[in-house]
């Protein structure tokens, strides 16, 4: 069994009359409310309560029940919003990790291509190598110096 009556069930108490309504308390209220002291003393010597203490004590309770359920309901309101938000949030997070993960693979495949054409490459100019013995070691040194003084223009241009 639900412990909170739903919505309309809580409007059929207030209907029926099980709550006191804001009319009923205004017997017991002041016309003003700083009329009275409300730090008078409350009780006599021998301990006796006054009449005036039940008004006292009625006056701090001017919220009524349907007072109280109105702000329920408006704070049940925003934390609807809140939850409807932070759904929004997870399912856009939802969205972005399987977008992220497509381009992942797609980065993934790239890089296995990538690989394969480097790999085929090194396997030529190893063959080349081979070949040519230490021809190929002064062309390597010569592409290295070309190389280094690309670097050191760049750097030094900046």
């Amino acid at each position: 069994m639900n412990r909170r009556a739903g919505a309309t069930d809580r409007h059929a108490l207030l209907a029926g009359d099980a709550y006191p309504t804001s009319s009923s308390l205004s017997a017991y209220r002041s016309s003003s409310p700083y009329d009275s002291n409300p730090y008078a003393s409350t009780s006599t010597s021998n301990g006796s309560y006054h009449s005036s203490d039940f008004v006292a004590s009625a006056y701090t309770a001017t919220r009524t029940a349907e007072d109280l359920e109105e702000q329920n309901d408006q704070r049940l309101e925003g934390l609807t919003a809140r939850v409807s938000m932070l759904k929004e949030i997870t399912l856009n997070i939802g969205t972005e990790v399987r977008e992220s993960t497509k381009d992942l693979g797609v980065l993934g495949e790239a890089f296995e291509n990538t690989s394969a054409f480097l790999g085929g490459t090194f396997k030529r100019m190893n063959k080349m190598a081979k070949r040519q013995g230490g021809w190929f070691c002064n062309m390597m040194l010569f592409l290295l110096f070309v190389t280094w003084i690309f670097v050191f223009l760049w750097w030094w241009r900046r």
